[in-house]
């Protein structure tokens, strides 16, 4: 046999072993409550990184659609384990099932993350639209393990039942339809929100905000067409109120659905303040390694080949997704349709003076 026949054949059998070593790190329609039907989660840990952090992925939908494969690319690329989950939707079950059943995923997490290899105290919520109203209430209330919470996401969320009333534009179809009788809110809460104050008050993680909450990163569009902008606003103000760490992003082109490029800069950046950087194991240092970082910082992908694009990049040809207007509007919360904006990924601002150039409300 020719060395290079040799050669070939022991890089096939290596890449082999790689291949099915990252396959076997997944977990997919686990069951994360006894006897559940809904309450399913697929796991992924990335191989050869160490106890890594992990993010709760909450999908959103209307907490009545969707489901827990919409999970943002960009996310398998950060060095972090991803646990996204399915939950009860509103057509068997009102709020606070939705809620309980987040927190109950939370607890499978912690329990098994010796077993799978992750940091069960570390954890990352992260959330779409109605999954972005979820992960608020996971990051406020109070609740058996909620110090494993580091941070949230909240991207197109709602968290004011009572105030999103005042904030709908009667010239939007979409955000009408959301607050309407017959809408989103209404079959998550049993009636309308000006009916069942209460109601919308125990549903709204502006209720429980307080000096204990975690830490958030409010994403939201200037041209949000089912949850009004204001809603971010609001949030961001109520939680500077009790001192709580928090940055609001306006994209001001943006859509309700909006491509995950826009906001994966602010992700990275922030997310690294409040739980550790995911650290390689000491083999495989060699480059273009599996789970070692390319040039653009972000961990390589069984099959992916380095390249010196920006953090954030999901093109196949290395250039930014252009975000805006989605392709199907009034769909909530799905995260896999690219979208059209004049902002880029890349003009995401760099850690210093963020603060100061995007956390602004937009009047």
């Amino acid at each position: 046999m020719s060395k290079l026949k040799l050669f070939s054949l022991l890089l096939f059998v290596l890449l082999s072993i790689t291949v099915n070593s990252a396959n076997a790190q997944a977990q997919r329609d686990v069951l994360y409550v006894e006897r559940g039907t809904y309450q399913k989660l697929d796991l992924f840990v990335p191989p050869n990184v160490v106890s890594p952090p992990v993010v709760l992925y909450i999908h959103g939908g209307g907490w009545l659609t969707g489901d827990k494969n919409d999970v943002p690319q960009f996310l398998f690329k950060t060095g972090y384990a991803v646990a996204a989950i399915n939950m009860r939707p509103t057509s068997v079950a009102r709020f606070p099932a939705q809620i309980d059943d987040c927190i109950s995923a939370l607890h499978w997490l912690q329990e098994n993350a010796k077993r799978y290899g992750y940091s069960g105290d570390n954890v990352i919520v992260v959330g779409i639209s109605s999954g972005a109203h979820l992960a608020a209430l996971m990051g406020t209330m109070q609740y058996p393990g909620r110090e494993a919470v580091k941070c949230v996401v909240d991207v197109s969320g709602p968290v004011n039942f009572l105030s999103i009333v005042a904030h709908v534009h009667p010239t939007v179809p979409g955000q009408v339809f959301f607050c309407s009788p017959k809408g989103h809110i209404a079959a998550l809460i049993g009636g309308p929100p000006l009916k069942k104050q209460d109601a919308a008050l125990k549903a709204s993680p502006i209720t429980y905000t307080d000096a204990k909450s975690a830490p958030v990163l409010i994403v939201h569009g200037g041209m949000d067409e089912i949850v009004p902008y204001e809603q971010a606003n609001e949030f961001h103000r109520r939680l500077d109120v009790f001192g709580v760490k928090n940055d609001l992003v306006i994209l001001p082109n943006a859509a309700h659905n909006m491509a995950p490029d826009l906001w994966s800069p602010v992700f990275s950046m922030f997310v690294s303040r409040y739980v550790p950087r995911p650290k390689r194991m000491a083999m495989n240092r060699q480059a273009g390694g599996p789970g070692q970082p390319t040039r653009s910082g972000q961990p390589m992908q069984p099959g992916q080949q380095a390249q010196s694009g920006q953090p954030g990049q999901t093109g196949q040809s290395g250039q930014p997704t252009q975000s805006g207007q989605s392709s199907q509007p009034g769909q909530l919360g799905s995260s896999s349709q690219p979208v059209s904006s004049t902002q880029s990924a890349q003009s995401a601002p760099g850690d210093q003076g963020f603060r100061a150039r995007h956390n602004r409300s937009v009047e």
